[in-house]
């Protein structure tokens, strides 16, 4: 999310298993956080359609961040930590 600004048209995605990347369509009026909530709700309505959760990413990249499943807002964590930082700790779990 961080990553996002307010306008975005799309987030590229990429997984990393596969080395593909993929679009998701945003709306630009939202907030990237209002959007990723727009999206757990429809996830959570027809999750048959999604080709899987945002919910799901942010728990690995915060216990690969903080070695912890349980922590305060990871936008928050991540600002804190910073990019160089983030790196080091997430490149460990690679």
């Amino acid at each position: 999310l961080c990553a996002l600004h307010k306008g975005d048209k799309t987030a590229t995605v990429t997984n990393y298993n596969t080395g593909q990347t993929d679009n998701i369509p945003l709306d630009i009026r939202l907030s990237p956080t209002a959007n990723a909530q727009k999206n757990i709700k429809e996830y959570k309505k027809n999750p048959e359609n999604f080709k899987g959760n945002v919910a799901d990413v942010s728990t690995v990249l915060r216990v690969a961040l903080t070695t912890k499943s349980n922590t305060p807002d990871l936008y928050h964590i991540m600002k804190l930590l910073g990019k160089d930082k983030m790196i080091k700790r997430y490149s460990k779990f690679n």
